[in-house]
């Protein structure tokens, strides 16, 4: 009893205790404005001033008026008390007096329903003294005791940490950091009164007992961080996206004052961009104005004051920031000298202009190719390589093969070669078969394609001349480096020879390489200027088009591997009559540009036209092609290759001047790069091929014996083995070609520069200029035109495909050498009509070509699995509208991989066997999953799916599993759904007999046949051979495909 009498007055005593101060409008000044104390009160006074016909009035005028600009007016009438204590004048510190209390404000409430349930538990609660609604009806104020353990300096973070949680666990709010406001757990923070007429009021208010323990971890100790040149980009970006976000917050609804400390959290960064100082408190400054309307004039005024104190308070308390340090320890990286991969380098500066007249320069060379199976040899242009083969040839007293990438370069060095030396030498290139070829000579020149037709190779030396486009160029040459690899098994030795050698390349082929840099006697250094454009306000064309039309008396070489682009600009500068036809040049792969004479004079003479003032070119002209213009040229280069850019603006060898331009999007400046460890990569991806490859150690050394085949998982896998006598043979151009996929996949504008220096030093990238060029009406108009012209003959051409003209066409175009025997063999006997324009014809090479090739190739798959003719394939392919290759494939691999899970047969073609291992571990590893996050699906693709690239979208879901579900993506939530596809095409038929047995369908006796799932050849799916002599198409488990609802 006695206790129970010791509580009621401790409870008492702590009522009695509660003092307030009040601040009431003073001088003109009005709500948070007036800071100076007008009366004070203890809780029952407070309790009558709450009930007052005054605050009564203005309460409900407030309420009910309807114009927003009264209603604001109307509040910064109102009174307001410090729940927290007793103050002398508003603020920390002056506080006369610390009450027992805490105030409690929640807002944001969806109506006034929730706000009086919400009041209600808050008057459940025994400590609760004091409940009410807000003016509004959709808030709650409340008053509870507590037993304070902490000091007024304390009370905000104590009960921001350990009230807060507690109340949130009691009320259960469904948005809690939106709801419950912080800014009442300021010792000083008004509160305002509001009116009521069931206003809570419990005497019997018992103090809260809850620990107040938080203890403010220790600021990290800040490192001073010098911010290098490379990641301020970045960190600007960072921050002023940061800025953004806090800007955001500046809203009218809620308590306005204190949003404006977010300026805090900038500020302390304020040493990482110094610059940006005045930027962010002017946004500051201009976005805490706008919460407060017009009429509130002294709130408006001291927002620049209450923004220039919290930075203040801020600035001389700098701290580190983990994303942001990342990207200067990301710069810093970059800025290092780049991992070595090949051990054995050997430098050496030419005494002589030229390598042949450098006596230890040819010891040098001639002693490593005489003593290693592989060579590599760095030179730039030049420097008389030519020569120095043959004077190589004499003194080694072997016969050479010199292997180039084109048949233009082979012609050039055979001429140069016949004409300036008494050396039997040969040619080999197309059309040169069998007793043709004079295999005897002394020097044979070869184009990679071709090597395949050379029995003799043991003994000699291969020279693989610009040897980085074997793995550079790797998918569309599987065949000739297949023939070119073997070769180098074959011979002697190699010497690799490259301006831009491929480490990763020649680490791969031989771990122990040795690479011989050869300097030039007088090294040439270059300035590289940057030109950065900004896709919202200006079009590459139109960059190209301002780039093309200075007339300053200098030739304008612009490099770019994208032909049908370079023919609109060419075509825009004619129209526009910025240039005539006859003063522009085009180099391209195209037929019209190969058979013109401007590029037979260039392969001839190394000269362009006389009276040319602009020249478009492709990796046509890319490597071992010399200009020998004496002219003031200014090049520019747009791509992310780092060797066809070094390889392209060196070709004006006798320039009067050079000036070096690259162009890029402004986004490549601004990306994330990463490195990538080659090394590290490679054995990643070499895990990754199935079974036991020969290695190419042991395939150099030709110590292998015929092994049993085995069979590949997947694309990559199969393009990266050659099948070589009955063995697979690890494929290292193909190898290093996804290695350099996967590491330009993750450049940036650094990145880039940064490779670039590694292979020549002698660059200097000089700081990115923005260019800012307004679009052209007139050219707007010839793009706009061309692509209504290219779309309609494309539709003219999805009914006309599958004819004899335009089949003609695609064969007489393309490089595809199984393609081409299809279409011929379909064609044989039938009488080509030809009914397309002039112009018609340009466009289909220029633009449609690549197109409806591979339309005509995927009709050629898809009559392997239809059984109908070609031109009924066609129909299929018109009615089902596959002419996208990536739904192609996904409808075409979907239903073969439906019908062998169907079938359950163990009997598969190698190349169904690929297919359906990839189908089986893809349901297998998606079974359990429908919706999933994007960061989630990202990880399983990464670790699961051994997806090494940079970007990570729907297109690369796709392409990976699209063959079996359909993917669609939920912006808003992040997520994507996964659908198993039912796209069917055909279906088989039930209890299939053996090959050679008879069946009955549909009444008929019928014979079924086996046949495979894949064109013979398909550069993707099979792995190339040799030495074995063609076979009969492997038989498919399948006894007969039916189709059905085409």
């Amino acid at each position: 009893m006695w206790k129970k009498l010791i509580e009621k007055k401790s409870i008492m005593i702590t009522k009695k205790q509660l003092q307030f101060s009040v601040f009431e409008p003073l001088n003109g000044k009005f709500g948070a404005e007036q800071t100076r104390v007008t009366g004070q009160l203890n809780f029952e006074g407070l309790i009558q001033y709450f009930k007052s016909p005054h605050n009564k009035k203005l309460s409900l005028a407030i309420l009910n008026e309807k114009d927003a600009d009264k209603k604001i007016e109307l509040k910064s009438k109102q009174s307001y008390f410090t729940a927290s204590g007793v103050f002398s004048y508003r603020s920390d510190a002056s506080i006369l007096h610390h009450n027992n209390l805490i105030s409690i404000d929640i807002d944001d409430l969806s109506s006034v329903d929730e706000a009086l349930k919400i009041k209600q538990k808050l008057t459940d609660h025994k400590s609760t003294l004091f409940a009410t609604l807000s003016t509004r009806g959709k808030g709650v104020k409340a008053l509870m005791l507590v037993n304070k353990t902490y000091k007024p300096g304390e009370q905000f973070e104590q009960l921001k940490n350990c009230f807060r949680p507690y109340l949130q666990d009691y009320l259960k709010l469904d948005r809690p950091e939106d709801q419950i406001d912080n800014a009442q757990f300021v010792l000083s923070q008004p509160f305002y009164f509001c009116w009521e007429p069931q206003q809570y009021i419990n005497e019997n208010a018992e103090p809260l007992n809850l620990t107040f323990d938080y203890k403010e971890p220790e600021r990290p100790v800040f490192i001073p961080t010098a911010v290098p040149a490379g990641a301020d980009t970045k960190i600007d970006r960072y921050i002023k996206k940061t800025l953004q976000n806090k800007l955001d917050l500046l809203t009218s609804d809620g308590a306005r004052h204190p949003k404006l400390a977010h300026i805090k959290q900038l500020a302390v960064l304020n040493h990482y961009a110094p610059h940006l100082e005045n930027e962010i408190i002017e946004a500051f400054v201009i976005g805490g104005e706008r919460m407060y309307n017009s009429s509130e004039k002294a709130k408006i005024r001291d927002v620049r004051k209450n923004v220039m104190d919290a930075w203040n308070k801020s600035i001389n308390n700098p701290a580190n920031n983990f994303k942001l340090d990342g990207f200067i320890a990301e710069q810093n990286a970059l800025l290092k000298p780049k991992k070595r991969i090949l051990k054995k380098k050997y430098n050496h500066k030419l005494t002589t202009q030229y390598i042949g007249q450098d006596n230890a320069a040819m010891k040098l060379i001639c002693k490593s190719v005489k003593d290693n199976k592989v060579t590599s040899l760095s030179a730039g242009m030049g420097l008389g390589k030519t020569t120095m083969l043959i004077q190589m040839q004499k003194k080694l007293n072997k016969k050479i093969i010199i292997s180039v990438p084109t048949i233009a370069i082979a012609k050039q060095q055979y001429n140069a070669t016949i004409l300036d030396s008494n050396v039997d030498a040969a040619l080999v290139i197309g059309g040169v078969f069998g007793d043709k070829i004079n295999e005897d000579a002394d020097i044979i020149y070869v184009t990679n394609a071709s090597i395949g037709k050379l029995q003799k190779i043991e003994g000699k030396i291969l020279i693989v001349d610009e040897a980085h486009l074997t793995s550079d160029r790797s998918p569309i040459n599987q065949n000739p480096n297949m023939h070119l690899y073997k070769a180098m098994s074959e011979s002697h030795s190699t010497l690799f020879m490259s301006g831009t050698p491929n480490d990763i390349l020649e680490y791969i082929i031989a771990k122990d390489l040795k690479r011989i840099n050869i300097e030039p006697l007088n090294q040439q250094n270059f300035n590289v200027n940057t030109l950065v454009y900004d896709r919202k306000k200006t079009k590459q064309k139109d960059a190209i088009r301002k780039f093309a039309s200075k007339k300053d008396g200098r030739i304008k070489f612009i490099f770019m591997n994208d032909k049908s682009l370079l023919n609109d600009c060419k075509d825009n500068l004619i129209k526009l009559k910025t240039y005539t036809k006859e003063e522009i040049v085009m180099y391209s792969a195209n037929e019209e540009d190969v058979d013109h004479e401007n590029y037979k004079t260039l392969m001839k003479e190394s000269l362009i036209p006389e009276g040319t003032k602009v020249v478009f070119a492709t990796s046509k002209v890319a490597e071992g092609v010399s200009i020998l213009n004496e002219d003031d040229f200014s090049f520019l280069y747009i791509g992310r290759e780092v060797n066809d850019f070094l390889q392209s603006f060196s070709r004006p060898r006798k320039a009067k001047s050079l000036k070096i331009y690259i162009l890029f999007e402004k986004s490549f400046l601004n990306k994330s790069g990463k490195i990538i460890d080659e090394v590290a990569l490679y054995e990643n991806l070499l895990n990754q091929v199935c079974g036991a490859v020969i290695s190419p150690e042991l395939f150099m050394t030709n110590g292998i014996k015929k092994r049993e085949r085995f069979n590949i998982s997947d694309d990559f896998q199969s393009r990266s083995h050659f099948e070589i006598g009955g063995n697979n043979i690890l494929n290292p151009f193909e190898m290093a070609h996804e290695i350099k996929q996967v590491k330009e996949s993750y450049y940036n504008y650094d990145l880039f520069k940064r490779d670039v220096l590694g292979k020549m030093p002698n660059i200097t990238f000089l700081k990115p200029v923005f260019v800012n060029v307004e679009g052209d009406i007139a050219a707007d108009l010839l793009d706009k035109d061309r692509k209504q012209i290219k779309k309609d003959f494309l539709n003219k051409l999805k009914q006309t495909y599958q004819t004899p003209e335009i089949l003609s066409l695609v064969f007489a175009q393309s490089k595809n050498d199984n393609l081409k025997g299809r279409i011929k063999k379909h064609l044989e006997g039938v009488i080509v009509e030809e009914t397309l324009t002039a112009d018609e014809l340009l466009l289909f090479k220029d633009k449609c070509f690549k197109l409806v090739s591979k339309w005509v190739a995927n009709t050629f798959r898809l009559k392997r699995i239809t059984k109908t003719n070609f031109n009924d394939t066609a129909k299929i392919i018109v009615k089902e509208d596959l002419f996208s290759a990536a739904i192609f494939n996904r409808v075409y691999e979907r239903n073969i991989c439906l019908f062998l899970e169907q079938e359950n047969n163990i009997h598969k073609s190698k190349s169904e066997h690929q297919l359906f291992n990839r189908y089986i571990r893809t349901v297998e590893l998606f079974k359990d999953v429908n919706v999933i996050s994007k960061n989630n699906l990202e990880d399983i693709f990464k670790t699961k799916l051994h997806y090494k690239r940079g970007q990570f979208n729907r297109s690369v879901i796709i392409n990976k599993i699209g063959f079996v579900y359909d993917v669609t993506y939920c912006k808003k939530a992040r997520t994507y759904t996964l659908k198993k596809g039912n796209h069917i095409l055909f279906s088989s038929i039930e209890n299939p007999t053996k090959s050679g047995t008879t069946q009955v369908v549909d009444n008929e006796l019928v014979k079924p046949q086996k046949i495979d799932f894949f064109p013979n050849g398909h550069q993707t799916g099979k792995s190339a051979k040799i030495d074995e002599t063609p076979s009969e198409l492997e038989p498919s488990i399948l006894e007969k495909i039916l189709c059905v609802d085409f």
